[in-house]
């Protein structure tokens, strides 16, 4: 095919599943990826998304048509109930492309589809599925023996034999692998970061950062996985006078009460505030008031939270087991092994230490490695290597 036929070819049709979508975003880093990649491809690719009726966590449905195609930009279909003949008929009366699965454990929106489509052959279409950090080391160690049984049936049935798998980053990708062996088909294809470009965004009058002082905060949804309770714990041993903001849904009440309980023991110079849930319209705006960004998670697939950290210039610390490695030698931030709890802690420390020249220059970092992201085209071309 020439490069002029491949510029006038139809989109692809991408029918892809999605257990939360917007309006929602308590669900977090999923939420934003997809409507990430709407942005990107929309003028390549045809997104029919098929999610459910509500946000995490919440009781009622979105005020919105339930049940049928609402066409836009993209094509959204609000689904109410737990039916999955429902949700299969859906599929088999919607033409396309490739089927787009966004969770690996998702009974609903991943399971169900990918043995119904075994079993009876509801459709021959290609089967793309990005796991979204689930294969994580982290997200493994949290209610193990379910997943272990779950995997170890799929691997015997060869249930995901023909599926693509995307990976968000060469560290996922050996994830996959090691779950499901070296013949899984995967493709490296990270995640779009968020359209505006640095400078772009909303602007922000950060106070100058003082020496001895620091304002910190972590923005994530409060559950075992991202490790709250442990960042926390470090507080204990840093010195001077530190302002900690937690932002994010608390998905994990029992979890969130154990964190309380840490944060009652908290030395007098460490101040806590916790200040809900932020909609990701707004992310930014918050982020860029802060000093440094904290997040010493178990494991993310892409972790939007750190990158649009990034954006604003806020430095970050955060846990080995993101896609962000190279942050460290950028001098935006610092990666650290979650067996040495005591290097948080020294990193925390330099960034109370640091004074305002110090943190302008580790400020223009953060910014230069997020532009550097952003322009790299091969983006681009290894999602749309996913769709072909």
């Amino acid at each position: 095919m020439s490069e002029t036929e491949g510029d006038n070819a139809a989109p692809k049709t991408v029918l892809t599943l999605v257990p939360y979508f917007e309006p929602g975003y308590k669900a977090g880093g999923p939420i934003t990826t997809i409507r990430n990649s709407v942005d990107h491809l929309f003028d390549k690719v045809k997104f029919m998304i098929v999610t459910s009726d509500r946000d995490l966590g919440d009781k009622h449905s979105y005020p919105l048509p339930l049940n049928r195609w609402i066409p836009g930009v993209p094509d959204r279909y609000y689904f109410s109930g737990r039916n999955g003949i429902k949700l299969i008929r859906i599929m088999r009366g919607t033409n396309f492309d490739v089927v787009y699965l966004n969770s690996f454990f998702s009974f609903q929106y991943s399971v169900l589809p990918v043995i119904w489509n075994k079993c009876f052959k509801v459709h021959l279409k290609r089967t793309v599925l990005a796991p979204r950090g689930e294969f994580s080391e982290g997200a493994l160690s949290i209610k193990p023996l379910k997943k272990k049984i779950f995997i170890a049936l799929a691997k015997w049935f060869g249930i995901y034999s023909d599926m693509i798998w995307q990976a968000s980053s060469v560290q996922e990708e050996a994830e996959i692998v090691k779950v499901f062996g070296p013949k899984a088909m995967v493709i490296v294809a990270p995640d779009f970061p968020s359209s505006s470009k640095p400078g772009e965004g909303p602007v922000v009058k950060k106070l100058p950062k003082q020496c001895g002082s620091l304002r910190l905060v972590f923005l994530s949804r409060i559950c075992k996985m991202k490790n709250l309770k442990f960042a926390i714990s470090i507080l204990r041993n840093v010195k001077g006078e530190v302002q900690f903001d937690i932002y994010g849904p608390i998905e994990d009440e029992p979890y969130w009460e154990e964190c309380l309980t840490l944060i009652r023991e908290l030395p007098d110079n460490i101040k806590v505030n916790y200040l809900g849930a932020v909609t990701p319209a707004k992310v930014k705006t918050v982020l860029g008031c802060y000093d440094l960004f904290f997040l010493p998670t178990l494991g993310e697939g892409f972790g939007h939270a750190i990158f649009e950290a990034l954006q604003t210039g806020c430095p970050v610390v955060i846990s080995d087991r993101t896609p962000w490695g190279e942050v460290a030698r950028s001098g935006g931030g610092m990666v650290i092994s979650l067996d040495k709890p005591e290097d948080f802690a020294l990193s925390l420390q330099r960034y109370v230490n640091m004074d305002f020249e110090e943190h302008a220059r580790a400020s223009i970092c953060a910014l230069e490695f997020s532009s550097n992201y952003i322009n790299n085209s091969e983006l681009l071309n290894s999602h749309l290597s996913l769709f072909e």
